[in-house]
């Protein structure tokens, strides 16, 4: 959200402007690949962030999607705390 600048509105108020929606995490299962070595020393994955309003009444640019490739039959778990883990997929 942006604000708008006037003189004699010192407070102003929001003018319209909409930051840009994050990107989303996609899992592609993939059959020819039988390994996860290329994630090995990646402990978290994050889309692209949307970009700020600075533009007054006009959208800001959304985030870049990422796509995560792996091999067909794996697991994927969800950890919010250490040993407190459930499978999401």
């Amino acid at each position: 959200m942006s604000f708008r600048r006037e003189l004699y509105a010192p407070r102003g108020g929001p003018n319209g402007g909409d930051g840009g929606d994050g990107g989303s995490v996609y899992v592609d299962a993939v059959a020819g690949l039988n390994t996860l070595a290329d994630y090995r020393y990646t402990r978290k994955f994050d889309a692209e962030r949307g970009e700020n309003a600075w533009v007054p009444n006009a959208p800001a640019k959304s985030g870049a999607d990422l796509h995560i490739r792996v091999p067909v039959g794996t697991m994927i778990y969800r950890c919010r705390l250490p040993r407190n883990c459930s499978a999401i997929w």
